[in-house]
């Protein structure tokens, strides 16, 4: 565990000083298309194509838990989540995280507790963290903190167990998978009226959702809403209208 621990942090240290060095040598590329020197996420002709996107979404909830996305999980938000999540670039956390908070600053600040609120981002079993180099969670989670002045919570939720990768699962073996797959690991240091907002990538079958829900629930926690780049369609997903 020691060992793992020194690999994680020489991995961060790694992704940081890489990260930086790229800012420096390599121009801005859009997160859907790749075109060179862009603001923001995404080159003028994909923008126009996110904007429709977002004016298109709508509040949806999933086990009974508003979950408040950009917008549907298609081009070109979905190709920059891609890049964000598997292809190292990290440098998209902090204008996907702005764009977001363009959708739904508005609504966040006028119907949160913000004192109360503790952003939680799903979290990646160490092996995968490793693999991976990063939790695409945790860094939104940092951003959103940052947007909406709140605290981070990242070692609330914690993976028991490893997993198979989601992406490769039906519905329903994501839900089998994912059954006992998170717990509480910092209950005492929350006080009883804290308001738990997961923060992940997508939200697909809700799979994901459903366990930290039941980690929460245990712990008697209050999972208050999702904050998600984006959600795909399921069954297990209904349009709602209501308010936070």
């Amino acid at each position: 565990m020691v060992r793992l621990c020194h690999t994680l942090r020489l991995c961060h240290t790694l992704r940081v000083f890489s990260g930086a060095l790229l800012d420096v040598l390599a121009p801005q590329r859009c997160g859907a298309c790749g075109s060179v020197g862009i603001q923001g996420v995404f080159c003028p002709e994909c923008a126009t194509g996110a904007v429709a996107t977002e004016r298109g979404s709508q509040p949806v909830s999933v086990h009974s838990v508003p979950v408040l996305a950009i917008g549907p999980f298609g081009p070109p938000l979905s190709l920059a989540i891609k890049r964000f999540k598997y292809s190292g670039r990290t440098d998209l956390a902090q204008p996907l995280a702005e764009l977001w908070w363009q959708r739904w600053g508005a609504v966040v600040a006028s119907t949160l507790p913000r004192p109360n609120v503790m952003l939680v981002p799903v979290p990646l079993h160490p092996a995968r963290l490793v693999e991976r180099g990063y939790n695409q969670s945790a860094l939104l989670a940092n951003q959103f903190a940052r947007l909406a002045r709140a605290r981070v919570a990242h070692d609330l939720i914690e993976r028991v167990h490893a997993t198979a990768q989601q992406a490769r699962l039906s519905a329903r073996e994501r839900h089998h998978n994912l059954s006992g797959a998170f717990g509480i690991s910092r209950r005492s240091s929350l006080g009883s009226t804290a308001r738990v907002v997961l923060v992940d990538d997508v939200v697909t079958t809700g799979a994901t959702l459903a366990a930290c829900q039941a980690a929460c629930r245990a712990a008697h926690l209050d999972l208050r809403e999702v904050w998600a780049l984006a959600h795909t369609d399921s069954p297990a997903r209904q349009r709602e209208g209501a308010a936070f």
